[in-house]
């Protein structure tokens, strides 16, 4: 199951579809506003997909990103380091010490970006922006997915998990 944005997603009714269908097997691929969700679902989600954005928490400036390096994964098969202007979420809510969570994409932001005073608390720190959750088949990728796809081939993540 894909979801681009919250705005389709009835999470509050939709909540028990959802788990029936990742029961089941089903992997789960959250991009962009798709990773914003309330934070009293917030426990739910992290079973899901391991983070998610939360307002007042999370930040989503616009900056560009660079990707220095990329982990050893299927999703990053053919990818090479990248810079990329979007409209990037990070300062994410994870699970616990980021338990099962593969950090797919990651950057370090510019300090004035930080907004939130929880992100603010972080200045320096490299940021994950897209993750695997293992054990799950489930993906969050915090940028557009149209500036993502719509790069050059060293700009595009493998299609491999969806």
């Amino acid at each position: 199951m894909v979801v681009v944005g919250i705005r389709q997603l009835p999470i509050q009714s939709g909540s028990k579809l959802i788990q029936k269908q990742l029961d089941r097997g089903a992997g789960w691929v959250n991009l962009h506003y798709a990773v914003e969700y309330p934070a009293k679902v917030g426990e739910t989600v992290q079973s899901w997909l391991g983070g998610y954005y939360e307002t007042g928490f999370s930040i989503n400036p616009h900056w560009d990103a660079e990707i220095r390096s990329l982990p050893k994964h299927p999703i990053t098969l053919g990818v090479k380091p990248f810079t990329i202007r979007d409209e990037w979420y990070y300062n994410m809510r994870f699970v616990d010490d980021l338990k099962g969570i593969t950090p797919i994409l990651q950057a370090l932001p510019p300090d004035n970006t930080r907004g939130t005073p929880a992100a603010k608390a972080r200045k320096g720190e490299i940021e994950t922006m897209a993750w695997a959750l293992s054990g799950k088949m489930a993906v969050g990728v915090s940028g557009s997915p149209v500036d993502i796809f719509t790069g050059t081939g060293q700009t595009r993540i493998s299609a491999g998990w969806l």
